[in-house]
């Protein structure tokens, strides 16, 4: 199948700071323990050094690590991850996938994702979609010893 992807946008509001992003922390709690919880998620994410960047000057993948904080503020019982490796380099790839991975006791995540090296090293379980129907769902042990990997688990891409 032919999987067409078009340029990641960041939600972000470009010209603000981590400390002013779209979600105030003041919303989330008492002006005191937000900046605490925020320092918090700031040195988890590893992006101290960025804390009066606007967030449009971050590079794609800092922005993606900015967003996942916003999400952590809220203490989600659920986390919804939406292809966060799309657009990101194989280093920020793997930093993320050490983010998320480190994630997996304080919440549930649900993931969508592409990445199949990440979903393989993120996933117990996995659930296989196309054209919006099941053609598979396991345990990621028994996909990842499935060689070789079915023709719908290899899109083509191409970049709109």
């Amino acid at each position: 199948f032919l999987m067409i992807r078009r340029p990641p946008r960041s939600t972000l509001f470009p010209y603000t700071t981590l400390f002013r992003s779209r979600v105030t922390f003041e919303d989330v709690a008492g002006i005191d323990e937000a900046k605490g919880e925020l320092e918090e998620i700031v040195d988890f994410l590893e992006i101290q050094a960025f804390r009066k960047t606007p967030v449009g000057q971050l590079p794609y993948g800092l922005q993606k690590r900015v967003d996942l904080g916003r999400a952590l503020a809220l203490e989600p019982q659920v986390l919804l991850l939406d292809e966060p490796m799309a657009g990101v380099g194989p280093d920020e790839s793997k930093r993320l996938v050490t983010l998320i991975n480190s994630l997996k006791a304080e919440c549930a995540i649900l993931l969508v994702e592409h990445d199949m090296e990440a979903v393989f090293q993120l996933a117990d379980r996995i659930t296989v979609l196309v054209n919006g129907a099941v053609i598979a769902t396991g345990f990621a042990v028994e996909f990842a010893e499935a060689v070789p990997l079915p023709v719908a688990f290899t899109p083509r891409i191409a970049t709109v």
